[in-house]
């Protein structure tokens, strides 16, 4: 059976548009409560970012200062390499004098005395091809007899006295203290690298990198 409607048309015109009216009303509402959703959403992406900025420039600060202090630490390893590189240069033919003044008395025979004793250290010559020398020394002495001076000599170019090698005789003459008999000599030899005082290892400090 078809529905009577008993209403005038006007209202009925006005019922659809008061339904056309809420809907469009709802659509509107729909419409902005999707906006207020993207803001929301956009608004949380932008303070993301902006922590995500701030973030990083607090990185690249902490970075920068790290970056700071290496620059201090390298100029501090290039000074400190200077600083060894001279020592090391200044302390290459630095000969211990102490100790071989100590072994002189050591080695030295009973019936001889040296006189003078002249000394020069000085870099090993590159085009040897031997064992390296690092300068000589001269000694000038006295002995009671040839054999006493013998003695002398074969103990500069013995093991015992490491410091120095290739001892040659310069001179050996008779002569006289009074009425006693004496023969004078003249020796040299070159000091060898048993001779150096290796304080060059003392003196630089060691650092871990």
């Amino acid at each position: 059976m078809r529905p009577i409607n008993l209403l005038p048309p006007e209202q009925a015109r006005a019922a659809r548009q008061r339904r056309g009216s809420a809907f469009v009303v709802l659509l509107f509402v729909i419409f902005l409560v999707a906006l207020g959703g993207l803001w929301f959403l956009r608004t949380q992406a932008l303070s993301a970012a902006v922590d995500n900025v701030d973030n990083q420039r607090a990185a690249n600060a902490r970075l920068e200062n790290d970056i700071a202090a290496l620059s201090d630490a390298a100029a501090a390893l290039d000074l400190y390499e200077s600083r060894s590189s001279q020592i090391t240069e200044s302390l290459a033919v630095d000969v211990d004098w102490g100790r071989f003044l100590n072994d002189l008395g050591r080695v030295l025979p009973p019936r001889t005395w040296v006189g003078t004793l002249t000394a020069g250290a000085a870099p090993p010559e590159d085009d040897t091809g031997e064992t390296p020398t690092y300068g000589s020394v001269t000694f000038t002495g006295t002995a009671f007899d040839y054999p006493d001076a013998s003695t002398w000599f074969r103990t500069l170019d013995s093991t015992e006295w490491s410091a120095l090698g290739g001892a040659w005789v310069s001179s050996i003459t008779q002569a006289a203290i009074g009425d006693f008999s004496t023969v004078d000599f003249s020796s040299s030899a070159s000091l060898t690298t048993q001779a150096l005082s290796n304080r060059s290892t003392t003196r630089i400090v060691e650092i871990s990198e």
